[in-house]
């Protein structure tokens, strides 16, 4: 008997790039159920899928963040006994061969594996039978990774006052914790944005380089997330938070740097260190 298979795609103020994106990988799934967090401005998204009853819509015009909507949609995965949920957002779309040989995988999985989290690669998909060849890795980011719904309730819910940023990193940190495997399919690639690209020429050779920028409030969460996560988890895996402050350090000097908001970027970054100070968590106000 096949597992039963479902998709959560968070949108917050969709474009109809987004929508398409959703299409690349629905017809694989059991249910889809589309939570959209934007605030004003709803669009009808009900003309934009097949009223098969496949596809559940949760508009309501508040930005519950991504951990509450997340938690809301495994509650009812759960009652409805499916065995993984795959959890999305909207920049991040599949090529068919990837969604398949992907979805095939998972359900391959023995019921009883132990194997909490499985992601993909955002990069470059490493050599390998993804049906043989799991990669087990410290964390995987939430989008394109399906949550085992068996594990789940032993490994508790996401953390929802993080509201955004290192909600798949505490979670996956708990998991390992709990004694459940985080690993990547070696060879899945998933099409993923981090960010907004702007090109700088860095060099004498007039060759131009990508950075990533931020809107000033999501490093506001990102610097606020990473200091409480890694006040609670770092003591269990020190090397980590090394490797993870540079990269945080790489993101706060491509903004300081070239983010045409550079003082909003300095007083979030320095609002986020002062809300952890305070462990003041939640939505910012």
């Amino acid at each position: 008997m096949n597992p039963k298979l479902g998709v959560i795609v968070v949108l917050y103020n969709p474009a109809p790039s987004h929508i398409s994106n959703i299409h690349t990988y629905l017809e694989k799934f059991d249910k889809a159920w589309i939570v959209d967090n934007s605030e004003n401005n709803l669009i009808d998204l009900g003309n934009a899928f097949e009223d098969s009853g496949k596809v559940e819509v949760i508009q309501d015009g508040i930005n519950k963040g991504i951990a509450k909507a997340i938690n809301i949609v495994v509650q009812k995965a759960i009652a409805g006994k499916y065995s993984w949920l795959l959890t999305m957002d909207q920049d991040s779309f599949f090529e068919k061969k990837e969604i398949d040989n992907y979805v095939n995988t998972i359900k391959r999985l023995d019921g009883n594996t132990d194997i909490a989290l499985v992601g993909v690669n955002i990069e470059m998909a490493q050599e390998g039978d993804c049906t043989k060849s799991f990669l087990e890795v410290p964390h995987v980011i939430t989008s394109g990774t399906f949550i085992n719904l068996y594990a789940q309730p032993m490994i508790g819910e996401m953390k929802e006052d993080l509201f955004i940023d290192e909600i798949d990193t505490e979670y996956s940190y708990r998991s390992h914790l709990k004694g459940w495997k985080v690993v990547i399919c070696k060879g899945i690639f998933m099409n993923h944005t981090i960010g907004k690209i702007v090109k700088k020429d860095l060099s004498k050779s007039g060759k131009l380089t990508n950075r990533f920028i931020h809107i000033p409030v999501r490093l506001y969460y990102m610097t606020r997330n990473h200091l409480w996560v890694r006040s609670v988890y770092k003591k269990y895996f020190p090397d980590i938070f090394k490797e993870r402050a540079k990269q945080l350090f790489i993101i706060y000097k491509n903004n300081i740097l070239y983010n045409p908001d550079r003082v909003g970027c300095l007083k979030m970054i320095f609002r986020g260190w002062m809300d952890f100070k305070r462990n003041k968590l939640g939505k910012i106000q």
